[in-house]
């Protein structure tokens, strides 16, 4: 794994809440995650706007022992990763 995490395709399941946390699915395996931590401010306003049912690729890392609690690294674009320093509200491209 590199140090931007692994890349993952996932689905918004609940938008970010008051706790700024997402729950997502990751579409290959149904697997529910909770992002809960953000590499940047921008990243996390990236995810705020999101609504539920978009499908979008991050760049994740598990947080401490707990399997489905993640840090978002960046969003990932076809081939390339964009940090959290490199991303911006607009800079994801997103399904529905």
């Amino acid at each position: 794994m590199s140090s931007q995490g692994s890349r993952t395709r996932i689905v918004v399941r609940r938008p970010m809440n008051s706790h700024d946390t997402v729950t997502v699915e990751v579409c290959e395996t149904n697997e529910t995650r909770h992002l809960t931590e953000y590499a940047s401010t921008e990243l996390r306003r990236t995810l705020a706007v999101l609504p539920r049912g978009t499908t979008i690729s991050l760049a994740m890392s598990r947080v401490g022992l707990r399997s489905n609690v993640w840090r978002v690294t960046g969003v990932c674009d076809g081939s390339s990763t964009r940090s959290g320093d490199d991303v911006s509200p607009a800079a994801p491209r997103i399904s529905r």
